[in-house]
């Protein structure tokens, strides 16, 4: 009875180690997909002239985790316009994270930059957008960083602490 409840334990600990590293990677590719998307909006709006809803309509059709962010952009767009990018964006990150479990693998800190994105964005001359999408990319790669270095911190806990729940197990078995 004792070694089935050791068992548990280490099988328990492992589980809450997997979860957490899962965690870490949904947060990691959340964030490389809104760095993409980022990136295609500066695509789009200075390199090709083409409008806000022009561009987040092109982004809703390819298969990234921004995708979806985007279609409901362009949607509250479309619906409000008279509302403005900012708001439109501030609610369509909230009715993402309502919706959709994967989004919620964002950290607390990365909420209010992901939120303030669509106010930083509503600028309208072309220089001002490029240095606003370039300072956000900026801002997104050092969270990237910081969520790789701390996936790979909570792979090695969680690594070390099912070696450790191993090693009590066999002694304890012995």
């Amino acid at each position: 009875m004792r070694w089935l409840l050791m068992l548990l334990a280490f099988a328990g600990s492992t589980l809450v180690g997997m979860l957490l590293w899962q965690r870490q990677i949904r947060r990691i590719r959340i964030l490389e997909a809104v760095g993409k998307m980022l990136q295609e909006m500066e695509m789009g709006m200075l390199g090709q002239g083409d409008s806000l809803l022009e561009t987040m309509d092109r982004i809703s059709r390819e298969s990234s985790e921004a995708a979806k962010l985007a279609e409901l952009v362009a949607e509250g767009l479309r619906a409000a316009p008279e509302e403005g990018f900012p708001l439109v964006w501030s609610q369509s990150v909230d009715r993402l994270a309502a919706q959709d479990r994967y989004w919620m693998a964002l950290a607390p800190e990365d909420e209010p930059l992901l939120k303030g994105l669509g106010g930083e964005l509503s600028v309208m001359d072309a220089r001002s957008l490029a240095r606003s999408l370039e300072t956000l990319r900026g801002r997104y790669a050092v969270r990237l960083e910081e969520a790789r270095a701390q996936a790979a911190q909570t792979s090695r806990m969680a690594r070390s602490v099912g070696v450790l729940l191993g090693l009590i197990l066999v002694i304890l078995m012995m």
